[in-house]
């Protein structure tokens, strides 16, 4: 990579088929524009692709053997393909960008069903949907004290869940164990799957303000 951007930048790499755009700027007229772009994922593609248009020069580095960053779809470990994230495409009042790039792309979107079944890892089995609905009421009571531990502390979520969960089973003389516990990491895993980032990093003072926005 870094050879292929020393020769990009000293002008020896091989001019695009297509015009490219001249820039007018104070070191001479008629310079051409170059750019490199860094990462094929889904903002690398879009700025590639739009200065591409414009006939501008460009390169896509990638380090990985393919491209759509976290957009990912497993063919191989299961049965069945599984995407690995980034496969969600929010509509309503404000339709998420990639909707429409869809639409461009001839891409079809499919409407999620309105139940989603979990899945013990353990057994193979579906959840008790009673299990689920316990845990689940759990988990809304533990993230709500851990919101307002943020507020008057500035943690982030990951230390205020820890602290809000221990402050329950010291309250608690059944303390959450086996199929509840496994259920209740999951939601936090699947909290982080949305947030796209581990609950350590996630501010909980702003995160009811990022929440409010994606829902408006």
């Amino acid at each position: 990579i870094r050879s292929h951007v020393e020769s990009f930048l000293s002008g020896s790499a091989a001019a695009p088929s297509s015009p490219t755009k001249k820039l007018n700027n104070e070191k001479g007229k008629g310079a051409q524009a170059r750019v490199i772009v860094v990462g094929a994922g889904p903002a690398g593609l879009a700025a590639a692709r739009h200065l591409h248009r414009v006939g501008v020069e460009v390169i896509l580095l990638e380090a990985r053997d393919r491209v759509g960053g976290r957009v990912y779809t497993d063919s191989e470990s299961l049965s069945v393909p599984v995407d690995l994230g980034a496969h969600i495409v929010l509509g309503g009042a404000t339709p998420d960008p990639f909707s429409v790039i869809c639409k461009q792309a001839g891409l079809s979107l499919i409407p999620p069903g309105t139940a989603f079944p979990l899945y013990d890892a353990a057994s193979g089995k579906k959840l008790d949907n009673e299990v689920d609905q316990r845990v689940e009421t759990l988990r809304d009571a533990l993230f709500d004290d851990a919101l307002l531990e943020c507020d008057a502390t500035n943690l982030n979520l990951g230390p205020a869940v820890e602290a809000a969960t221990v402050r329950f089973a010291e309250k608690e003389e059944n303390v959450f164990e086996g199929m509840d516990r496994r259920v209740l990491a999951w939601h936090w895993s699947h909290l982080e799957y949305g947030c796209g980032a581990p609950l350590e990093e996630v501010s909980g003072a702003h995160f009811d303000e990022a929440h409010e926005a994606l829902a408006a």
